[in-house]
């Protein structure tokens, strides 16, 4: 006689576990979801071995007041047209963030001990939050695509040079480029529970003196193991399979284990560059401010670390590792 299982969603199934899991399987892999995992639209031919990328992505030309060097990535599966559009419209986003930016920071952390209990009643709490703005009027003219890459997930990776002085005589339609990239991260500890929550965050704007514009928004939401990515583009959400993409340095010794990035490179990229420069700005914060009170029986203590200053952003080298994106990046 087969043995009752209550499962740990609590349905109680006994006839036949078998089927029922089949049923499962049925409907998750064949049900029309166009985020499911490793099911491709544009990418004819998968394959699992790494893509190699360019080295001009790992060492790309170092900027200056006079021209400033982006790189932007498109999301896998797209046309290999639509594909370097994003990309390049990414790029000049991140151009104009590099040249300069507003960045604000403060960082507030908060712990409690009570008498009562010495272990669960500890709670420690930061709460860190980071954004970068830029603004800037701009033409086509004071971009220019230095080179450019397609993935073997149909990533279009594009190199511009950006000119933050117009051109004497440049007739063309002027346009603004805004941009927001903000990160949220909160760690909270009561006892021996941990659990980290975070929000990342990159939109941004391109409008035309005749009232004609594109926008564009990213944004990663992760707690604990689990995250969440959502990319829209032209008004339109664009929707690509998590899958286990890999990437490699043409640099590397043979054998050397890819990078791995599960929702494609874009999103490491902008998730890992924003918590470097929190990290940079938190080790240089301005101003430090401690709200603390002590009451009893317990005691509370609350602090915050601010920054707020005008910046130049100079992205020197990237590298991977098999989980990380390693950024070397100076703040001017």
């Amino acid at each position: 006689m087969l043995q009752i299982m209550i499962s740990s969603f609590g349905f109680l199934f006994a006839q036949n576990p078998s089927r029922h899991f089949m049923d499962i399987f049925e409907k998750e892999t064949h049900s029309d979801r166009s985020m499911q995992f490793g099911h491709f639209i544009n990418v004819e031919q998968l394959s699992f071995f790494p893509d190699t990328l360019p080295s001009w992505f790992f060492n790309p030309p170092v900027s200056s007041p006079q021209k400033v060097y982006a790189v932007g990535i498109s999301d896998p599966d797209l046309t290999a047209d639509d594909a370097f559009e994003q990309a390049l419209y990414r790029a000049k986003v991140l151009a104009v963030l590099y040249n300069t930016s507003t960045i604000e920071y403060f960082r507030d952390v908060f712990t409690s001990v009570k008498d009562d209990d010495k272990y669960l009643g500890y709670r420690q709490r930061f709460d860190t939050y980071f954004k970068i703005t830029a603004s800037q009027p701009a033409s086509k003219n004071q971009f220019l695509v230095i080179d450019q890459h397609l993935t073997r997930y149909n990533e279009s990776i594009v190199l511009v040079s950006f000119n933050p002085k117009p051109k004497t005589g440049d007739d063309e339609i002027t346009t603004r480029i805004s941009a927001i990239a903000s990160m949220l991260y909160i760690e909270a500890q009561v006892g021996d529970a941990f659990e980290p929550q975070s929000a990342f965050d990159l939109i941004s704007e391109i409008r035309h003196q005749d009232d004609i514009y594109q926008t564009a928004s990213y944004t990663i939401i992760q707690k604990g193991n689990r995250e969440q990515t959502r990319s829209m583009f032209k008004d339109q959400e664009i929707r690509y399979p998590m899958f286990v993409y890999r990437y490699s340095n043409p640099s590397w010794k043979a054998y050397t284990k890819p990078l791995v990035c599960h929702a494609g490179l874009w999103g490491a990229y902008m998730q890992q560059m924003l918590q470097h420069l929190t990290l940079t700005t938190e080790q240089n914060n301005i101003h430090l401010r401690s709200l603390g009170q002590q009451t009893e029986p317990e005691a509370t203590e609350l602090a915050r670390e601010v920054s707020s200053k005008s910046m130049r952003i100079k992205l020197l080298t990237v590298d991977f590792s098999e989980k990380n994106i390693i950024f070397d990046i100076t703040l001017e």
